[in-house]
């Protein structure tokens, strides 16, 4: 038996894959240039004022070796019809080539030639980097490569795409519409919540395509309060608990977590396991799979129980006992119990609470500062409510309360 069908026949075997580490480390950004790493630091990301520059991993001569042997087995042996991603077979396949073949990698190795496998075979190549940052939002070829940002908005990058590179990616795109490159036509295909468009022209070159991430809507806490999906009184609560480390759970619901990432104190390092997670700038955020360990708060979905060393603001499909449990309906918080014990209530149209059997608010010493507290952070929080007030301005609100409080309330002449 020849060895590519040998290797082809392999990887119908049950096996654990070579996974790619999608880790990303996102920095407190403070001063142009930014720069932070994506795909376990294999790619590191450059801002400039206006430019997105990228830096990708060079491979060594042996590596290069390795690689192209690699990548002439899997364009033999792989199989689309399989029973299984695209990317679990990859992973599987080169997990079994490395083993037929003898070949010893190191994990910065492994990493760096799964990453290029990848990029080439199943991605988009030199657009790939791209998709694959999380703050990447918005990708747009229209001679040149043009995208959004999450926090520094519309960047242009330096790559170019040749003829050549250009009919792959459309091809590729055309590929997911099952249709073939015909000119002056347009093809649309949504995939893992990206969209694919792209206009083929009659010359290939004058050809565009866009690329977009479907994120979910983010609302800031005062949008929550504009639209009586949770009163000022609840957001003060839950801002004291996060301030003071408490963990805090969403029952059956994923969107606050995002909202409470704005009440988090300047600096604060952050694990989340959230992909469409929008960092801000003044905190440091590492996401994917797994903790660093010494993250203050863990932002993360499904929470199912696990040992994570940092005060958690999770989303949970059962209640747990002895915890802040926020329940949502419909986008509101009707209920937040404190060890069973119900805080707040909506009913009849109203936000309704009682703090006095409180156990966080007994547990601080001087009760009747720590209600004076709660009661300025709930004026400021309606007051900013009802202003026209940016996402960035809010952050900016936040942070210098976190630093100078009585400023800030004296500014909104509250005191």
């Amino acid at each position: 038996m020849g060895f590519l069908k040998s290797i082809s026949l392999l990887t119908k075997r049950e096996l654990t894959p070579i996974q790619l580490n999608r880790i990303s480390l996102i920095p407190e950004f403070k001063l142009l240039p930014a720069e932070y790493t994506i795909l376990n630091k294999n790619i590191k990301i450059i801002i400039t004022e206006n430019e997105y520059l990228i830096e990708e991993p060079e491979l060594s001569s042996e590596e290069k070796n390795i690689y192209h042997l690699i990548e002439d087995s899997l364009i033999e042996i792989i199989d689309l019809k399989e029973n299984t991603t695209i990317e679990e077979y990859l992973e599987k396949a080169i997990r079994i080539i490395i083993s037929e073949l003898n070949l010893t990698l190191n994990e910065i190795s492994l990493q760096k030639i799964l990453y290029y496998s990848y990029r080439n075979i199943i991605g988009l190549r030199k657009i790939q980097p791209l998709i694959e940052d999380p703050l990447v939002t918005k990708i747009y070829f229209n001679n040149g490569i043009t995208i959004e940002h999450k926090i520094f908005k519309v960047l242009k990058t330096k790559i170019i795409l040749s003829t050549e590179e250009l009919y792959f990616i459309l091809r590729k795109i055309s590929l997911k519409t099952n249709k073939d490159i015909i000119e002056n036509s347009k093809l649309i295909f949504t995939e893992k919540n990206i969209e694919y468009s792209a206009i083929i022209t009659k010359e290939i070159g004058d050809s565009k395509f866009s690329i977009k991430k479907i994120t979910p809507k983010i609302s800031l806490p005062t949008d929550l309060i504009k639209n009586r999906k949770c009163s000022p009184e609840i957001l003060a609560f839950l801002w004291l608990l996060i301030e003071d480390h408490n963990n805090i759970f969403f029952l059956n619901d994923q969107t606050y977590l995002h909202t409470m990432s704005y009440l988090l104190p300047p600096h604060a390092k952050i694990f989340t396991n959230i992909n469409s997670y929008i960092p801000n700038r003044y905190t440091t955020t590492n996401m994917g799979s797994q903790p660093k360990g010494d993250e203050d708060f863990g932002i993360i979905q499904n929470y199912k129980g696990q040992y994570i060393q940092s005060t958690l603001i999770a989303s949970i499909e059962k209640p747990i006992s002895d915890t802040i449990t926020c329940e949502i309906k419909d986008e509101k918080i009707i209920t937040i119990t404190e060890a069973g014990h119900e805080l707040f209530k909506y009913t009849n149209e109203k936000f309704l609470f009682n703090l006095e059997d409180s156990i966080f608010i007994k547990s601080k010493g001087n009760k009747t500062i720590l209600i004076e507290e709660f009661k300025l952070r709930t004026k400021l929080l309606f007051y900013l409510s009802k202003a026209d007030i940016t996402e960035e301005n809010f952050l900016k609100i936040i942070y210098a309360y976190y630093e100078n409080p009585v400023k800030v309330l004296k500014k909104a002449r509250i005191i």
